[in-house]
């Protein structure tokens, strides 16, 4: 591990002294960020609320990168290391484009060299993917976003904000619950305020949009299953109002019939809408997303429903934000409801610069009701949080890049 990793060393250096014959740009870049904290939550209806500070920081992505362009053609190389919640992440990747005639290529691929902890490779190849366009008709072809998810939402650096993604995705945006799969994508400007992009995709054992996995039992399927999915997104411009709409659905199915009856199907609708409206100096937002999942398994019905609305307000260099998020999610198994609950959340926010330094003030509260004993609401951190839970939340954040 500690070989390859100076053996990028090695080459990048390599490479610094070498290209300025060839008229390369090298760069090194780092971040950093430091937060105080003061909350107070209350874990249910029926806890006392417990208060807390502390002082945290954290170290972002270290990234050595070089480039270089010559006439239509262009491609930049770049190695990245940084620290996750399964350890540390090495990443080597490059990416180019050209243009030929009327049209420009672009594509990427990128290979993970770290380690998990335990001494677990962390992966290998991620291949992503190839785009054409003329800047009218836009293909993809690989692994890339699905579709917009169209949110809207604007928040601070405080823990208000309420989130969709209830047991399958972590901290996903109020809106079209889709991520990014192996898919086609073919996008259309239809003129210079509308533009429409479909998206199909088709893969074996994989989430649908990426985001909705299967389960269990399917997965345990002798033969397999086949996912698939499609969608469409429009987005619209109307003199100081822009809109974006998403709707999307998919499925999965066996590939054989041996252990049909055990694995089952699994099937996702999901659509998202978003707004802005430009007045100035204040920008007013609102988001709204919907997702419905169901499997043949255990005869799961899982929905969740989620709104955002606010408005960011610009200060010169200075900006403000202010939000209302609220999310329901419910579910039945076997035709019994075992969850109905919902979390609201307000997040006033306020950003800044002193010197070089990103600063960021702000305050938050998130609440969470059911309707059933005992029930709870599955939080972006993927924590189910009881009746009664309330959390307050007061932050500030610098952040410094260099």
């Amino acid at each position: 591990m500690k070989y390859i990793a100076k053996m990028m060393l090695a080459l990048l250096a390599s490479v610094t002294l070498v290209i300025p014959a060839y008229a390369w740009d090298f760069s090194a870049s780092g971040s950093l960020s430091s937060t105080f904290n003061q909350t107070t939550t209350k874990d249910n209806k029926d806890d006392d609320a417990v208060s807390s500070m502390d002082v945290g920081s954290e170290g972002g992505a270290i990234t050595l990168k070089s480039s270089h362009s010559e006439g239509d053609k262009s491609a930049t190389l770049s190695y990245s290391v940084n620290y996750a919640d399964d350890g540390l992440d090495e990443t080597l990747s490059v990416s180019g484009s050209a243009k030929v005639g009327k049209w420009t290529t672009t594509g990427s691929v990128d290979y993970d060299l770290g380690w998990q902890t335990a001494g677990t490779p962390q992966g290998g190849e991620d291949a992503e993917e190839i785009t054409l366009t003329d800047g009218t008709l836009t293909i993809s072809l690989g692994d890339g976003s699905f579709l917009s998810s169209t949110s809207t939402v604007s928040s601070g650096v405080a823990g208000g904000a309420v989130t969709m993604g209830g047991d399958f995705t972590d901290d996903a945006a109020i809106g079209a619950y889709v991520g990014a799969p192996q898919r086609l994508s073919v996008g259309y400007k239809i003129s210079d305020t509308m533009s429409g992009t479909f998206a199909y995709q088709t893969d074996s054992s994989a989430a649908i949009f990426d985001t909705v996995d299967a389960g269990d039992g399917e997965a345990g399927g002798t033969n397999g299953y086949l996912t698939s999915a499609s969608g469409v997104n429009l987005n619209v411009t109307a003199g100081a109002i822009s809109a974006g709409v998403t709707v999307a659905s998919g499925a999965t199915a066996q590939k054989g019939t041996n252990d049909n009856a055990s694995a089952g199907t699994t099937s996702a609708t999901t659509m998202g809408l978003g707004l802005t409206m430009a007045m100035g100096d204040m920008t007013p937002f609102f988001s709204y997303g919907s997702t419905g999942i169901t499997t043949d398994v255990g005869k799961m019905d899982f929905k969740e429903t989620g709104m955002g609305l606010g408005l960011t307000l610009a200060m010169g260099s200075d900006s403000v934000v202010v939000t209302y998020t609220s999310v329901a999610q419910t579910n039945s198994t076997d035709g019994t409801e075992d969850r109905n609950a919902t979390a609201t959340g307000i997040e006033l926010g306020y950003n800044t610069t002193v010197g070089a330094v990103a600063l960021g003030v702000g305050y938050g509260s998130k609440t969470i009701s059911s309707s059933l004993d005992g029930g709870t609401w599955m939080d972006d951190d993927q924590t189910a949080r009881a009746d009664g839970y309330a959390k307050t939340d007061l932050e500030v954040k610098m952040a410094f890049s260099f």
